[in-house]
Formats: C-alpha cells, sequence, structure tokens
C-alpha cells in the first residue's frame, strides 16, 4: 500500500505541475481511500518494518496589511483545522495587500501596496520563506495575476497594466511596455482561451485583452450597466463555457458566454439580495461568492452559459461579524477559505461536500493583522 501510495503522490505533483485540477480530485480521492484502508488496519502480515509514507502537506500564505507581514498557515484539509507555522515574517514592502503563487515552482509573489513593490519568496515544505528578488510595480497595484502557464504575471494599479516575464527559477522582470487601462482596476482578473486573453475587472467596465507572446495587445472595453458600478473578480468557468463578473454598487453577477475565441459574447444579468466580494469556481462548475460585510459564502450551482442557482442550504455564515471579501478554495478543492481585509482578523475554513454544500470548519486569527488576499502551496513530506 506504501508503494501504491507514492505513486498516487508523484502523479499528483505531475497533476499540480500541468495545474490539471480534475486530475488531481481523482488523485486525492485515491489517497484518501488508502487512508482509510489504513486507519482499518495493517494489509501487511509480515513482522518487518515499514518505511514512514510520504504525506501531503498544504500551507497558506495571508499577507497581514496592518503588519507589513506574511502568516504561513498549515491546512487540515480533512478537518478544516488551521494551525500557524512558525512567526509571521517580513514582506518586504508596505501595506502587503495580495499573494499569488506560482503554478509550477515553490514560488510566491507579495504585492506591496504602498511602497510599490512585489516582493519574491521561495518557501520550503517546513513553511520556511526566503525573499529572492523585488520587482518595482505601479503604483496602487492590488491586482496579480500569474498566467496559467507560469511563464507571464500581469499587475494592475491605477489605470496601469505590468507585464512581467517569470524565469525558470520564478524571478520577475519587466516585459514590454505599460498598457493603459480604461479606468482603475479591481482585485483579481482571469484567463480564458487557454491563456491566450486577459479579462480585467474595472470601475465601470471589463476591459479583454489578447496577449500574443504574454504581452497584452488590443483590448474590448465592455461598460457595465452604471459608470459607478465596480467590477472587483473575474471567474472563467473551468472549460471556458462562460466568464462571471462581480459587481459591487448593482450588487449582481454579470456572466457572458465566450466565443471560442475566449472573448464575452452573450451577456446574462443576475441580481443579488447582497453586497458581492469574491469568488472562486469548482472544477465541477459550482462559484463559491463570498459576501461583503457578514461572514458569509454562498454556493451556486451554474450552467456552461452562466445561469447561476443558489444551492437550498447556502449561504453557509459563520460566527462573528466581519466579512469573506478574499474566497477562494484550495487546491484540493475540499475547503473553501475567506479573509475579510479588516481588523476582525479572522481566517474561516468551511469544509466542501460531495454535493458541493458547505460544513463549518474553523476560524483561526493567531498572528493575523488585517489579512489579505492569499495563495496555497501544496508539498509532498519527507
Amino acid at each position: 500500500m506504501t508503494g501504491l501510495k507514492n505513486l498516487l503522490l508523484k502523479r499528483l505533483e505531475e497533476a499540480l505541475i500541468r495545474r490539471n485540477v480534475r486530475t488531481m480530485k481523482r488523485i486525492f480521492a485515491g489517497l484518501v481511500l488508502l487512508g482509510c484502508l489504513a486507519g482499518c488496519g495493517s494489509l501487511n502480515t509480515g513482522t518487518e518494518s515499514q518505511a514512514p509514507s510520504p504525506t501531503l502537506r498544504e500551507l497558506a500564505i495571508v499577507p497581514n496589511f496592518a503588519s507589513n507581514t506574511l502568516s504561513v498557515k498549515e491546512l487540515d484539509v480533512y478537518t478544516g483545522s488551521v494551525q500557524a507555522v512558525g512567526d509571521p515574517v517580513p514582506s518586504a514592502g508596505t501595506h502587503p495587500v495580495a499573494v499569488r503563487s506560482h503554478p509550477n515552482l515553490k514560488v510566491f509573489y507579495v504585492v506591496n501596496r504602498d511602497s510599490q513593490v512585489i516582493t519574491v519568496f521561495s518557501l520550503d515544505v517546513s513553511g520556511a520563506a526566503s525573499l529572492i528578488s523585488s520587482v518595482a510595480c505601479p503604483a496602487q497595484t492590488q491586482l496579480f495575476a500569474v498566467h496559467p502557464s507560469g511563464g507571464w504575471a500581469y499587475a494592475a494599479g491605477g489605470t496601469t497594466l505590468r507585464t512581467y516575464e517569470i524565469s525558470s527559477t520564478g524571478l520577475l522582470s519587466v516585459s514590454g511596455g505599460d498598457a493603459v487601462l480604461a479606468n482603475e482596476a479591481g482585485w483579481d482578473a482571469a484567463f480564458s482561451n487557454n491563456g491566450g486573453l486577459l479579462h480585467v475587472p474595472e470601475l465601470g467596465q471589463i476591459q479583454s485583452f489578447v496577449l500574443s507572446d504574454g504581452l497584452p495587445g488590443q483590448s474590448v472595453s465592455i461598460p457595465l450597466a452604471r459608470s459607478s458600478d465596480r467590477a472587483i473578480d473575474v471567474d472563467v468557468r473551468p472549460g471556458g463555457g462562460c466568464m462571471l463578473i462581480s459587481i459591487q454598487g448593482s450588487d449582481s453577477i454579470r456572466s457572458y458566454t465566450l466565443g471560442r475565441n475566449g472573448r464575452p459574447e452573450t451577456l446574462l444579468e443576475q441580481d443579488l439580495g447582497f453586497r458581492p466580494a469574491t469568488g472562486d469556481f469548482a472544477e465541477n462548475g459550482h462559484y463559491y461568492l463570498g459576501e461583503n460585510g457578514a461572514p458569509s459564502v454562498h454556493v451556486f450551482k451554474t450552467t456552461p452559459g452562466g445561469l447561476l442557482s443558489e444551492l437550498a442550504d447556502s449561504p453557509l455564515e459563520v460566527a462573528g461579524t466581519g466579512g469573506a471579501y478574499f474566497t477562494a478554495l484550495d487546491l484540493t478543492e475540499r475547503l473553501v477559505i475567506s479573509t475579510d481585509g479588516n481588523p476582525n482578523n479572522r481566517l474561516d475554513v468551511r469544509l466542501r461536500q460531495t454535493s458541493g454544500a458547505l460544513l463549518e470548519g474553523s476560524t483561526h486569527s493567531q498572528g493575523l493583522s488585517i489579512p489579505g488576499q492569499f495563495a496555497f502551496l501544496l508539498f509532498r513530506e519527507p
């Protein structure tokens, strides 16, 4: 059984490198089954000692806006519990607001908004973060997106969109000239057409850029219903059938079908009874949307055409005050995590069921100081 577990872990690492979420989920289910078998007794009838088998360790990196630090947290994907890994480390900048991880490397990027610098860290299996470089970013950057290939990244601040080439070791270098956004950017962008288009949420509109060798070229701007509406997040449904835009002001979700070239086409606008924050798709099309101002996450079924229908037992609201401004699924899709970005200093973990529904996991605050947009890295140990 140890040999089979090692093989599954190796294939999971390969799937992570390819960013194949569907394969990751199948392999993870196999690991869960092996864990159950191990709990029911050993399959080995001999007396020889067995070498300890490798396990998976998932770490979350959370930026602390008020203390200019980063907190590394270990997540238990079975129970939803959270454990701090060491003390918070300096972010090497002022007011870190967002963290993004590299899809293929054990490297993550920190947007330090008010010192206008992106710092690059490596992370090892123990949770030790090491600063390896830094690079300038536009003023007021809060949106940072890593291309699915791992070859480029994009920082948006104010009305400036800057492109970076990523080296084989994860370092950033500015590539080409800055592109001009039609208006100030939101929090999170998305890619379609196998990384051929970049969709940026903005005040009053969505702007979609055609990427050529990683560089933004021709763009199309799509206005929102009102110029005062603010698009804060874009998410493309797995398979690319549609994209969803979370909008504050009209408090709605705009759904666009995507054509063969990944460009937005038909619009469907759906009003919400709450102010939405950021959201995230699961591989099966379930959409998890945080609520601004309440610690609630709403769960929707979606169609490839972008129609949303909320699950009967949604939303799941955890105890206390605050919100679920930054909401995302972990890499195994077993957990839905949220932070509030305010002095409540909470990181909420919810357990995701096979039906897509959520169960309360845990709330964690140790070492947090106005936590922002977080990221994950998955390790195999020993």
